[in-house]
């Protein structure tokens, strides 16, 4: 008599095995692994190749997550998949995956902290996103011969690995598939034809990216990764910098990738006309960058390009250029009704002007140097992270109504917000920035022009008094700047440090001036 088993089985099973005991389900007349029971203290993993005759050919997900008993683990020849966080944070010190496997899913090997080697199975066709990043013992990692899509971060702040082969199908290599890893130099085969951002990103001991002469998307000069024309600068190895501490970007450059330069440690670069965009986070973190010049070319600076960059002390724009502007070293849209990038390296006080509509994302993160700003009463909102790190600012002072702030913009800052009596929305400011709040009292009184009761109104010109709590102030009035006889029309006193004031009789004069004086 035959035994029949129903095409899926959804009950779980337990299997005694060496080191512990494997749950199991079975789906097709194959053994999915689900689970493991560790024995007492610290032990390997036996994975069967059968369990009641049926094979073991999958690991699901998250099927060992977390088993920190776990030092070791035998993968039988019968596996052809690796599920989602399958040993995900492990105390693993290796592993080795069989020819049998096909794919390695989503962080299956994600933070095993202990594990110092890896070897791939050539029947490995795809390495899932992030499958051995922070694996930061991870020093060894040898790769299947067919092998083709590397994922997003899969050996990302793996910070002992180097020396890694790149097989010669590879075709993805993903977004920082390297980053943090302590590669020397890398090679690129012919097989490659997309390449993520920040592939390389923060390997200070790479000093170059080579790339096969016969690959039809990417090439290389001095080590530095550029795309097949040389219009794109794609990666600019970190240690690169030791060599070219000074460097020429070539002028068949159109484009800076995002993430290029990041944190190499340069002393200047020079571009050319040709540039026309430079990407997000092109040279974030550049330390000894100290000045930038932009040219007419330009027209697309990403976010963040220049942040981080500690030594960086002006950022100058050609004045032909459509796009953008600086003032003093600080970049600004053409306009300048946005505040870009205040160079990391500047120091001391900074003044915002009236123009600036919006202060951008990372506009000033990381200046440890800066310590107080004011703020113009222009500016409407505060961009993510802007003021982020800036650990010596002290003070901020707000000329205007209170402007929306992203929640990260004054992180881990510890500086008092200024305000001037008769401006608004102050306490949801202090909540959303979580910074400290204060009124500012001027050392004499203020017209506040840019709020909404300035100016004329239903029979009245009115305007809000600014400066200190309970003093009065007399307005006087005149109709001839050139002979002036003033005439005091009103005493106004200012409760909270604010008052309106309003003419009613305005409209009797062709022309009327005003002044603020103590009484």
């Amino acid at each position: 008599m035959g035994l029949f088993l129903p095409a899926a089985v959804h009950a779980e099973f337990s299997y005694p095995t060496n080191g512990g005991a494997v749950y199991y389900t079975i789906t097709n007349g194959a053994i999915t692994i689900t689970s493991w029971a560790s024995a007492v203290g610290y032990t390997n993993a036996c994975i069967p190749a059968t369990i009641s005759n049926l094979p073991v050919t999958s690991i699901a997900d998250d099927a060992f997550y977390d088993s920190t008993y776990m030092i070791g683990v035998s993968i039988p020849n019968t596996v052809t998949n690796i599920g989602n966080n399958a040993f995900f944070q492990t105390f693993l010190f290796s592993v080795a995956i069989p020819d049998s496997v096909i794919s390695i899913g989503t962080n299956a090997f994600y933070w095993c902290n202990y594990m110092t080697n890896a070897s791939i199975g050539n029947g490995v066709t795809s390495i899932g996103d992030g499958a051995f990043a922070l694996c930061e013992s991870l020093t060894r990692v040898t790769l299947g011969t067919n092998l083709i899509s590397i994922g997003n971060d899969v050996f990302a702040n793996c910070l002992d690995l180097n020396n890694v082969t790149i097989p010669n199908k590879v075709a993805n290599i993903g977004n920082e598939a390297f980053v943090a890893t302590s590669q020397t130099r890398i090679t690129i085969p012919q097989s490659v034809t997309n390449i993520g951002i920040d592939v390389f990103g923060t390997c200070g001991n790479l000093t170059a990216i080579n790339v096969d002469p016969n690959n039809p998307a990417y090439s290389s000069i001095g080590g530095v990764l550029f795309n097949k024309s040389q219009t794109t600068l794609i990666a600019f190895p970190e240690s690169s910098a030791s060599y070219y501490p000074n460097y020429t970007i070539p002028n068949s450059v159109t484009k800076i990738e995002s993430w290029a330069f990041y944190s190499c440690s340069l002393y200047d670069v020079t571009m050319f006309g040709s540039v026309t965009d430079i990407g997000d986070h092109a040279f974030n973190d550049c330390y000894n960058l100290t000045n930038v010049i932009i040219p007419a070319s330009v027209t697309n600076i990403g976010d963040s390009a220049f942040s981080g960059c500690y030594d960086l002390t002006a950022i100058t724009v050609n004045p032909n250029n459509p796009a953008y502007s600086s003032v003093n070293g600080v970049l600004f849209n053409k306009r300048q009704t946005t505040l870009i990038q205040y160079p990391g390296g500047l120091a001391g006080n900074y003044t915002i002007p009236n123009s600036v509509v919006s202060i951008g994302d990372n506009a000033f993160a990381v200046n440890f140097s800066l310590t107080n700003v004011t703020i113009g009463n222009g500016v409407a909102s505060i961009g993510a992270s802007a003021f982020e790190y800036c650990n010596n600012l002290m003070n901020v002072y707000f000329t205007g109504n209170a402007p929306s702030v992203d929640s990260t913009a004054f992180y881990l800052d510890t500086a008092t917000a200024y305000y001037l009596p008769g401006t608004t929305g102050w306490t949801v400011f202090a909540k959303n920035s979580g910074l400290q709040t204060a009124l500012w009292f001027l050392p004499n009184p203020a017209i506040l022009t840019f709020e909404p009761n300035f100016g004329v109104h239903t029979n009245r010109f009115g305007f809000t008094i600014s400066w200190d709590t309970n003093i009065s102030v007399a307005v006087d009035a005149c109709t001839n700047l050139a002979k002036p006889a003033w005439t005091p029309i009103a005493t106004n006193t200012l409760t909270g440090g604010a008052a309106y004031f309003s003419d009613p009789q305005w409209t009797n004069y062709p022309g009327r001036f005003y002044r603020l004086r103590s009484p």
